[in-house]
């Protein structure tokens, strides 16, 4: 299987975008699209009756005029709900994408997707369906799937060790480090850790090294300069890497 990521230099599409659009709706993913991405991020978790959703937080309340748990909502009870007029009226009727959605529109555009697994707790029933539904759309070459709760990446291994996974640190040691390094995993530095330690050990084993989240271009050019070609952005552009 071909590497996930490309040799140069690439910047990830965080949440679609979200400096320039309401972060993890359609209208995201097609901005980023249209502004030449090839590479998004989204957050996935349940609804009440078992569809899987693109949301990042637990809660509606942020991004919605609603209030509640999403898991506690059925899909139709989250469709009546506004996600994008809290960010401008111009996107006001945005409603939350289900994942299949946004996976057709990433199937239609050719755009690579890292898809973070946010709930701590899931059944493997639930991984596995998944696992099943980027399988349904013939899409393994183009989805990672991330996470800060490695368990459910190492479950996802065990179903498919084809996909690639991207695990989520706030800390990170060498020990911890080592048990990441098998093919198909890459590493994400959250905090961009302050003495390099992470930086340095992923080097010096090949493993990918993913930056999140990079919105300046001065931060942008002091990773480069460091050798890590992959971080994640709300606002910097593909053109920003020239």
């Amino acid at each position: 299987m071909c590497s996930f990521f490309s040799t140069e230099p690439i910047v990830v599409a965080h949440r679609g975008a979200a400096h320039y659009a309401p972060e993890n709706t359609l209208a995201a993913y097609r901005n980023a699209v249209r502004l030449g991405y090839r590479y998004a991020e989204t957050d996935v978790g349940l609804t009440k009756d078992g569809y899987w959703i693109c949301l990042h937080d637990d809660r509606v309340d942020r991004t919605s005029n609603g209030q509640g748990l999403a898991r506690d909502m059925t899909l139709r009870e989250l469709r009546k709900l506004d996600f994008g007029g809290w960010f401008a009226q111009s996107f006001a009727g945005e409603r939350v994408p289900l994942l299949d959605e946004l996976l057709q529109l990433c199937e239609e555009s050719k755009m690579r997707l890292l898809v973070e697994i946010k709930d701590r707790v899931l059944s493997e029933q639930e991984l596995q369906g998944l696992v099943d539904k980027i399988h349904e759309h013939h899409m393994e070459e183009q989805i990672a799937f991330i996470s800060f709760h490695w368990q459910h990446l190492d479950r996802i291994h065990c179903l498919d060790e084809k996909f690639w996974l991207g695990y989520l640190a706030t800390e990170m040691s060498n020990e911890r480090f080592q048990s990441i390094k098998a093919t198909n995993r890459f590493f994400i530095d959250v905090h961009r850790f302050p003495n390099g330690e992470p930086i340095e050990l992923a080097q010096r084993t090949s493993v990918p090294i993913v930056v999140w989240t990079v919105n300046g271009k001065d931060v942008l050019a002091q990773m480069l300069m460091k050798g890590i070609g992959i971080i994640t952005t709300d606002k910097l552009l593909p053109g920003d890497l020239a």
